[in-house]
């Protein structure tokens, strides 16, 4: 298994533990799917060498999306995206992979693609599997 579909796994796992596997894509969803949900997004792999020129321990970033059709009351989004960051902190364990977590970036911002006013939670994971 690689470190880039093991990580999405547990991404995966994590985001299903928290709102249901019904509200959990690897895709945006068609119209009519039900608020709050979570997307799965980019994943990109950067490799590097660590001490030596045969081993490579790639960087991973995975961009996982937050939406929810409650703008005005923004705390249950935040709610989400705050235990989703503090599972995937706590859950840095697979059967295959170690993962030390770099860095989250996470921020939140109006989206006013549909007709339906959203708000969107962006969570941007640095993480390095070993």
């Amino acid at each position: 298994m690689t470190p880039e579909l093991d990580f999405y796994n547990l991404c995966r796992d994590v985001a299903v533990d928290l709102i249901g596997e019904a509200n959990v894509y690897s895709y945006l969803p068609p119209a009519g799917a039900a608020y709050p949900f979570i997307y799965l997004g980019e994943q990109q792999h950067v490799d590097g060498t660590w001490q030596n020129k045969s081993v490579i321990f790639p960087t991973l970033y995975q961009t996982v999306y937050i939406y929810d059709d409650k703008p005005d009351e923004r705390g249950s989004m935040v709610d989400i995206a705050t235990r989703f960051m503090a599972a995937i902190r706590q859950a840095s364990k697979t059967d295959f992979y170690n993962y030390h977590i770099v860095n989250i970036d996470y921020r939140q911002r109006a989206d006013t693609s549909t007709s339906v006013p959203l708000l969107q939670a962006i969570i941007d994971i640095q993480v390095k599997p070993h």
